[in-house]
């Protein structure tokens, strides 16, 4: 799982039953896998991820998180693209990327502009998509809770989730709940699952300088990590990383001498800017009344109503800032500024055997890429060895004396037409399935078009060799 005080927050909990009971006792010596080095033509060659390592290994997977289903962390456990903000190819390759159980945000990138609330300009329908390959699409707590599927998408609102101090408990899923049901699917596979979850938005309130905020989806992150801790300790063969991609914002306490004042202030929130921003009447008649009621903030002077005011009337105000840092004024909390930030973050781990990432680079001090490694490492998993197996390339399929060419006329998801001799070969781009000679055959991997260099399931070539 991840937190940090600002940045998005994420939780690995990894089933590693297929892994031998050795990992009871430190190796002499722990091999590190790594990625290897990049050969002559194979730029922006696609890296493999844990979850896919985890999914070609036979184990169950699932994805948990508070933002979009196009945001970088979810993502990265996925898909592959140059650019973060290839949005809607991107969110094609989550839809056929065979990850059992994915909850969050973002139902407007699954349809049409036109359609329901759908915001894709492809004319793509991902949630039709989702139901060809069998998958269960839920939109609402309860019909998550229902759910008997082993495969099934939760997108509970149109774009990120409800700040867990807004969101309403009967419609939407709290962070902790998503963990649970996550948990009690993929915990059924005898050869152990990886599961991702992230606090999504502790850095979109970090960004936007809210304590409320991010007080918020810390704790309802807190919520999530004792859900899956407590599955892992009586499970017994599950281990649990806690950790941050970054901090954001900046945020500090400056009362050293009073954490009493610090509660009296912020116990009198109830909601973030977010919420605050739809109570507010559209001449801003009610402003001080809301502030006051919701967000704690009392007492203001004429000044600071005046300038919240102007903020707040602005498209592209700071809003959610100045509320926020005056209510940090207050309660003892400052901000350096609204970006993220460089410093070391707080790693935590659980293993039932007290195997820590610590012991597994033997330092106090681990590297972000390190947390790979180690989570390879008690999964049984090895990123190196199937990055040599997981893709061919056009270079691979002309060597064996095929040729390669495109069909363009489908827009949305062109096809590489792969043909030698009676054997003709339809991949369609961002899709995990093949055509051959007009036979659908389910591949372990999406073809994937990256700079227009073209990524295939290597074992497509055994068709043509």
């Amino acid at each position: 799982m991840t937190t940090d005080s600002g940045a998005a927050a994420t939780a690995y909990a990894t089933g590693y039953k297929a892994v031998t009971e050795s990992l009871s006792v430190l190796p002499a010596k722990v091999t590190m896998p790594g990625v290897p080095a990049t050969k002559s033509g194979e730029a922006n060659k696609p890296v493999p991820t844990l979850l896919e390592a985890a999914k070609l290994a036979g184990k169950s997977t699932g994805l948990v998180f508070t933002c979009t289903i196009d945001d970088a962390t979810p993502d990265a456990f996925v898909t592959h693209a140059v650019s973060r903000n290839d949005s809607e190819n991107i969110t094609k390759q989550m839809a056929y990327s065979g990850v059992d159980v994915l909850f969050g945000g973002g139902a407007a990138l699954m349809k049409p502009k036109g359609v329901d609330d759908g915001d894709r300009s492809d004319g793509v329908n991902l949630v039709t998509a989702l139901k060809a390959q069998g998958y269960s699409y839920v939109t609402n707590k309860n019909q998550m809770d229902q759910s008997k599927s082993t495969k099934i998408w939760g997108l509970f609102q149109p774009w990120n989730l409800d700040a867990d101090f807004d969101r309403n408990p009967k419609l939407q899923p709290s962070l902790a709940e998503m963990t649970e049901k996550s948990l009690s699917i993929l915990a059924a596979n005898p050869k152990g699952f990886f599961l991702m979850v992230e606090a999504s938005d502790i850095d979109t309130f970090g960004h936007e300088n809210d304590p409320v905020g991010i007080i918020s989806e810390t704790r309802a992150y807190d919520k999530a990590l004792k859900v899956a801790m407590d599955f892992a300790k009586k499970d017994g063969h599950t281990a649990v990383v806690s950790m941050a991609d970054h901090n954001t914002g900046g945020l500090y306490l400056t009362n050293y001498d009073s954490s009493p004042s610090f509660n009296d202030v912020m116990h009198q929130a109830k909601m973030t800017n977010h919420a605050l921003r739809n109570k507010i009447n559209k001449d801003g008649s009610n402003l001080k009344r809301v502030l006051d009621q919701g967000y704690g903030l009392r007492s203001l002077s004429s000044k600071d109503l005046s300038t919240i005011k102007q903020e707040w009337k602005k498209e592209e105000g700071d809003f959610s800032g100045v509320i926020g840092r005056m209510l940090g004024q207050k309660a003892g909390i400052s901000f350096a500024h609204e970006d993220h930030t460089s410093e070391d973050v707080i790693l935590y781990a659980y293993h039932p055997n007290n195997f820590k990432p610590s012991d597994f680079v033997k330092s106090g001090v681990v590297q972000n890429t390190d947390i790979n490694k180690y989570v390879q490492y008690v999964s049984g998993l090895d990123l190196t060895a199937l990055a040599q197996k997981q893709y061919a390339s056009g270079h691979d399929i002309r060597a064996l004396g095929a040729s390669v060419t495109f069909d363009n006329s489908d827009k949305a998801f062109p096809a590489a037409v792969i043909k030698k001799g009676s054997v003709t070969v339809r991949l369609a781009v961002d899709k995990n399935y093949a055509l051959l000679n007009g036979q659908k055959k389910l591949l372990r991997i999406s073809t994937l078009l990256i700079d227009n260099k073209l990524w295939i399931d290597r074992s497509v070539l055994d068709w043509i060799k």
